[in-house]
């Protein structure tokens, strides 16, 4: 299967420890539940699987790139933990949850305003994510959509890539993932000072 194999070569270049037999079944149960959906102009599947690769070459573990092809599902609304957790564990499933919860809580502060408070929002992201892994998937996350953004109408992409520079690549950047914080940068000057950038 290609997706398998895809993450497979990222997790064995890594040195990274996996289950086979686990890995196909989360690449499967993926599959059945973003059949025909889409993330921008990609199918979700693609979108998903190259989050997973970009969080395997950040040397996470094997449950966070389970994780990562999963996370969506549980925006759907058949999500059923049950299920996610027969299938892929308790800790991709808690996983999972905190990515849902950061991303919840995330959006709901609307007291913090990151034109004039950046820094708040940061420590925010940071204090509300129990886990580092959720924060790195979700860095992961926002470098995969930045890349195909080109869709987007200007002021969406303008949104975005502010965010980037003030929140998500001085997080990477804290967190030692200077080739994450330099592409997030990149994308991010390019949309907000094309001229300047060109």
């Amino acid at each position: 299967m290609e997706y398998v194999e895809k993450i497979k070569n990222v997790l064995e270049k890594e040195n990274i420890k996996y289950n086979e037999d686990e890995l196909k079944k989360v690449i499967e149960y993926a599959l059945e539940k973003y059949k025909d959906k889409k993330v921008l102009e990609d199918n979700a599947i693609d979108f998903v699987v190259e989050v997973a690769s970009e969080v395997a070459t950040l040397r996470l573990d094997d449950k966070s790139v389970y994780a990562a092809i999963l996370y969506l599902i549980a925006d759907f609304e058949d999500f059923d933990d049950k299920e996610a957790e027969s299938v892929a564990g308790k800790e991709t499933l808690d996983l999972i949850l905190n990515l849902k919860k950061l991303e919840e809580d995330y959006k709901k502060d609307d007291k913090i305003n990151i034109a004039t408070n950046p820094e708040v929002l940061r420590n925010m992201f940071m204090a509300i994510a129990k886990d580092i892994r959720v924060v790195i998937i979700k860095i992961a996350e926002r470098l995969s959509y930045m890349r195909r953004m080109s869709s987007l109408d200007n002021a969406i992409k303008e949104q975005i890539a502010k965010e980037c520079l003030e929140i998500y690549a001085p997080i990477a950047h804290r967190l030692g993932m200077s080739n994450v914080k330099s592409e997030l940068e990149d994308i991010s000057f390019r949309i907000l000072l094309p001229d300047e950038y060109h």
